[in-house]
């Protein structure tokens, strides 16, 4: 029995590659024999993460980008160093996400506004910035939540931006189907 290798030839950028739910993305990619990049904001994050996955996967290529999916500068630049490793982009993963726990009644509206942007704002970021990289075939899987259709005491800003991550992946992949580019939202639930 041969290991088919069915993502050999592609690349992929991910962002919290750092985190949980990106590394475990970088594994599942590079067993596949993508080519990955992942950004996350800290550099000896990444250099650990990077180093484990080799050690799991040896021969994977995997490369890292210090840098906030919440700069376009940022972002551009990472995008930019993905594509050149195979002069092609054909799979997105922002998994940059989260939130706090904390009653409505204590929240205010710039703690709104982050949750938002670390939910939705860095997700059309990247979707923004790297679908004019992408040719047809290539793929968008953003990170949901079961919060994103349940309400959940005390998670109202994090479920506002899931939900409206939804309504986005929805709109986007309606807007982009013609340009043969899928977008995708998955909820894992608790991590």
């Amino acid at each position: 029995m041969t290991n088919q290798l069915t993502l050999a030839g592609k690349t992929a950028f991910i962002t919290g590659g750092s985190g949980a739910i990106g590394m475990a993305s970088a594994k599942a990619l590079l067993r596949d024999g993508a080519r990955v990049l992942i950004m996350g904001r800290r550099a000896d994050k990444l250099t650990a993460c990077r180093e484990q996955l080799l050690s799991e996967i040896p021969g994977a290529e995997i490369e890292t980008y210090a840098g906030d999916a919440l700069s376009v500068d940022d972002l551009k630049a990472a995008l930019d160093k993905a594509y050149q490793l195979n002069q092609r982009l054909d799979i997105v993963v922002p998994t940059v996400g989260g939130g706090g726990f904390m009653p409505l009644l204590m929240q205010d509206l710039d703690g709104l506004r982050n949750e938002l942007d670390m939910n939705l704002g860095s997700v059309f970021l990247a979707v923004r910035h790297s679908v004019p990289l992408m040719q047809k075939g290539g793929s968008i899987v953003c990170i949901s939540s079961t919060a994103g259709v349940l309400p959940f005491p005390y998670l109202s800003s994090y479920c506002a931006g899931k939900a409206a991550l939804e309504g986005f992946m929805r709109s986007a992949a309606d807007e982009l189907a013609s340009a043969g580019i899928r977008l995708n939202a998955v909820r894992p639930g608790l991590t």
